[in-house]
């Protein structure tokens, strides 16, 4: 799963699931209030989905792997 996808899994639960968002590979996307997602974290060179979900902190911006330095 990218970035982006994670972006429309949030959307989705953010809105309590009754719409589906899609967001474009360019558009970044803020974290509205009461998101809570699997992330991912970059672990030895690799990237890893973490087995739990976190709150994500409202205000925060989900982008495009494209906008991510290696």
């Amino acid at each position: 799963m990218v970035i982006w996808e994670v972006a429309v899994l949030v959307l989705a639960c953010a809105s309590g699931c009754n719409r589906t968002v899609l967001v474009s590979d360019g558009a970044p996307v803020r974290i509205g209030p009461g998101a809570r997602a699997r992330v991912y974290a970059m672990v030895d060179g690799s990237w890893v989905l973490g087995n739990d979900s976190i709150s994500l902190p409202e205000g925060y911006y989900l982008v495009s792997p494209r906008f991510v330095e290696p």
